[in-house]
């Protein structure tokens, strides 16, 4: 195996180790996504997609980008990817019990989601949002908002009611630079880091 291929192996058990710990926050905060038919909504490579599958959920990824569904499918055959839309899901009414968008609400119409959701989520369904905030040291999660004020009036406008909302903290943390000072075309200050969190904000919504 080639330290590519190492390094790959390592990063996918990190993925895996912090994916099965926030799967285990959203259980404790009354998600039971284990054996539930689940969707994921933007699915990219399948990295959390993946997770959910050895979480034991009955889950199927979504996403518009064949590449991305290619390298999806690579990680796990085993698991159900379909080409499509958020906004036009493929999918019949009362399909899923959960549907999961993870770090891309803000790149759907959202009220076109929404809409799709409330279709193929069985009668007590629940819609579960992840964004990811970077977070650093100097920094208080405590003073941030969870979402933008506008998705709270969009999920009231279309008549979702909030079940739960928590954060939950990466299990990591990791390093990154900061500045790097040059003068006379000479590095000066080459390490000047600064640490970072990554939090998870989470809503689960039900009609």
């Amino acid at each position: 195996m080639s330290s590519d291929q190492i390094g790959a192996v390592d990063s996918q058990h990190e993925a895996s180790h912090k994916f099965d710990y926030f799967l285990q926050i959203c259980e404790d905060q009354g998600t039971a996504l284990y054996r539930k038919n689940v969707l994921t909504i933007g699915c990219g490579d399948g990295a959390f997609t993946n997770a959910l599958f050895h979480h034991e959920a009955h889950v199927t990824g979504l996403d518009r980008s064949v590449r991305k569904l290619t390298d999806a499918k690579s990680r796990n055959p085993n698991i159900t990817y379909r080409k499509g839309d958020a906004e036009h899901l493929p999918f019949e009414r009362d399909s899923f019990d959960v549907v999961i968008a993870f770090g891309v609400w803000h790149l759907f119409d959202r009220p076109k989601v929404l809409s799709e959701a409330s279709r193929v989520l069985t009668e007590h369904g629940t819609l579960l949002i992840v964004s990811e905030k970077v977070i650093s040291s100097n920094e208080s999660s405590e003073t941030t908002s969870f979402f933008p004020e506008e998705w709270y009036e969009e999920w009231e406008e279309t008549k979702w009611n909030i079940s739960n909302q928590w954060s939950v903290e990466d299990v990591s943390s990791k390093w990154f630079p900061e500045k790097t000072f040059f003068q006379n075309d000479q590095k000066l200050n080459q390490f000047n880091l600064v640490e970072v969190e990554t939090h998870y904000n989470c809503i689960t919504l039900r009609k």
